[in-house]
């Protein structure tokens, strides 16, 4: 999972966004670190809509 650093927090890319709105992450780890991300990010849940 790539991610985008600001100042304080570390966010999902756009890219990984795209994949996982896409269906297209496939490995369960990585699946279940970006849905774990996104339920504790409300930046990253915003962007991926």
């Amino acid at each position: 999972m790539e991610t985008l650093i600001d100042m304080k927090h570390i966010h999902v890319s756009e890219h990984d966004l795209k994949r996982y709105n896409l269906g297209l992450i496939t490995e369960e780890a990585e699946l279940a670190d970006l849905e774990k991300h996104l339920l504790s990010c409300p930046a990253c849940m915003e962007r991926s809509n």
